[in-house]
C-alpha cells in the first residue's frame, strides 16, 4: 500500500531556507503505516530539497554559499 499528498510551499524572498519536518511528519502522522520509505519531490527547476540539520550557522553558510555561487545581480 502506498499513500500520496501534494504540499504547496510559497517563498517569499529570493533564497529561502524552508523546514518542512513538521508537514512530513503531519503526514505521516495521518497513516496507521509503520514502516516504509517517504519520497520527497519538487517539479520546479529552481528549487532544491536538502538533507541537513536545521542549525543556525549552517543555514547560515549555506545561504552565504549560495549566493556567491548565484548573485542575484547576474542573470
Amino acid at each position: 500500500m502506498w499513500h500520496s499528498k501534494s504540499i504547496t510551499i510559497s517563498s517569499s524572498s529570493h533564497l529561502e531556507l524552508l523546514d518542512i519536518t513538521d508537514m512530513i511528519q503531519a503526514f505521516l502522522n495521518e497513516r496507521p503505516t509503520q514502516k516504509g520509505f517517504v519520497t520527497i519531490f519538487t517539479p520546479h527547476t529552481t528549487c532544491a530539497i536538502r538533507l541537513n540539520e536545521n542549525e543556525k550557522n549552517l543555514l547560515k553558510d549555506m545561504t552565504s554559499f549560495l549566493e556567491k555561487l548565484i548573485p542575484r545581480d547576474k542573470n
